[in-house]
């Protein structure tokens, strides 16, 4: 639940937000950690500043009173030795009298800049109080004492914490600015790319290229973009272009079925009224061996419009054809050529099992197309197909030895060759199609990867002798 609820608030706040957030969150941890060392720095500084200041002020006051030559006014050097102490930043001298009053004291140094007194609470501490041993000259005079005063170097902490707080206040601005700005650089273009994408999925070939701006690793993202837009709209006018096509293809299909119901059945419908015509005469004159005669005749025009209709079938569902078996399917469609081209020699050399339901229909349609493409322009004798395994890749050769392609000829601008070519592009192949070395007849070459057969006859059943593509 927790996970989820933070993944929920994460999705509502702005990339901009969170990242000005982490680095608003970092300086503040930052300001508090370098704040927490700079005042234990400052209280060792002003312990051992107060500890060194009594020390040195004893020793001086030590040999300022051990001259023998100093002893004359013993009362008077003690005043004039409180008196040396005036200004000093960290001590002041007290003339202690035998009954304890204070005879005079020295004046301490008045802090450049006024310190707050929460500070010195906070780092200050107790005063230290060190009473300096004087000379037998001097006793009954009174004493010597010195104590610490913390108030300078605490001010002196203080004013180095304003310059050090004024150096931080300029950096943070700094950086939160300059943080600021580049967030503006890089998110300005994933703003820019959002919207592009969001363009592509609500209104497909309204996207436009994007400014190739900002950060190098934004710029690839966009030029990647770029390059995506034109591999789409390079798609979208291929799909419009294969949707005529296919418009096209079926009227010509249309046309040819309906030229093979003309020149196929409609004999064979005429034939059959005439025969069943002479069967009612015969039948009307008695004549039973005439009718019978009649009605065979019948029956065979009945036998070949089956035949017509099975082969017109074929062209019409070859699908269901290709799941009886590539071999089959193909065969089917050269027995269906070579009827209607009784002097045509087409062999076919075709494995006897499925590569899979994908290949076997792209490999159908390549055939189909090439049949169709060689007996409708080149009027070729000889036309063999062959499908093998070449190299792990499924190979398929056909070649006729028709008229070839002439040369003002463009192989890829038919419609039935771009069909083949998107076909067997869509399953990362090639097609090449070529006259042959002699300039008779055409070659087409299809080569299929291997890893999209479920069998390849290298893989199972052995493969025929290898081909080698010219």
């Amino acid at each position: 639940m927790a996970q989820a609820a933070q993944r929920s608030l994460l999705q509502t706040v702005s990339l901009r937000k969170l990242l000005a957030t982490a680095v608003l969150g970092t300086i503040a941890l930052t300001l508090v950690f370098g704040a927490s060392l700079s005042t234990l720095h400052a209280v060792e500084k002003v312990r051992t500043e107060m500890e060194a200041a009594i020390a040195v002020g004893a020793r001086i006051a030590r040999n300022a009173v051990d001259d023998v030559d100093e002893r004359s006014k013993p009362r008077r050097r003690l005043e004039l030795l409180v008196a040396d102490f005036d200004g000093d930043r960290h001590l002041r001298a007290f003339f202690v009298n035998p009954d304890g009053s204070v005879a005079a004291a020295s004046r301490l140094a008045v802090p450049e800049e006024p310190v707050p007194g929460w500070l010195i609470d906070f780092i200050g501490h107790e005063p230290i109080v060190v009473s300096v041993a004087l000379p037998s000259a001097f006793h009954g005079y009174g004493g010597l004492a010195l104590q610490t005063d913390a108030r300078n170097e605490i001010g002196e902490v203080w004013a180095d914490t304003m310059n050090l707080l004024a150096i931080l206040a300029v950096f943070c601005a700094l950086i939160v600015g300059l943080s600021l700005l580049a967030l503006r650089w890089i998110l300005d273009p994933l703003r820019v790319l959002s919207q592009g994408i969001a363009d592509v999925g609500n209104r497909p070939g309204s996207a436009r290229p994007l400014a190739e701006s900002g950060p190098m690793e934004l710029v690839a993202v966009c030029r990647g973009f770029n390059d995506m837009v034109v591999r789409l709209e390079a798609a979208e006018a291929r799909s419009a272009a294969l949707n005529d096509q296919l418009a096209h293809v079926q009227e010509e299909e249309r046309a040819e079925i309906a030229r093979d119901l003309h020149d196929e059945m409609a004999p064979l419908l005429f034939a059959m009224d005439v025969d069943t015509a002479a069967v009612t005469r015969a039948c009307g004159e008695g004549n039973s061996d005439a009718a019978l005669m009649r009605l065979e005749l019948v029956r065979g025009s009945i036998d070949h419009l089956k035949r017509n209709v099975r082969d017109l079938l074929g062209i019409l569902q070859p699908a269901a054809l290709v799941d009886l078996g590539l071999a089959h399917a193909v065969g089917q469609l050269a027995q269906f050529w070579r009827k209607r081209h009784p002097g045509l020699v087409l062999t076919t050399e075709v494995p006897p099992y499925s590569l899979g339901a994908t290949v076997d229909a792209v490999v159908y349609r390549v055939v189909q197309e090439s049949l169709n493409n060689a007996l409708r322009h080149g009027a070729p004798r000889r036309i063999s197909v062959r499908v093998s395994d070449h190299d792990g890749d499924v190979v398929v050769e056909i070649d006729n030895d028709g008229g070839g392609l002439g040369p003002e000829a463009a192989p890829r601008s038919g419609y039935g060759i771009r069909g083949m070519t998107d076909r067997i592009a869509a399953l990362g192949g090639s097609l090449s199609v070529r006259n042959s070395a002699d300039g008779r007849g055409v070659m087409v070459r299809a080569r299929i990867p291997g890893e999209l057969a479920e069998t390849l006859p290298g893989r199972a059943l052995g493969a025929p002798h290898a081909v080698v593509l010219q």
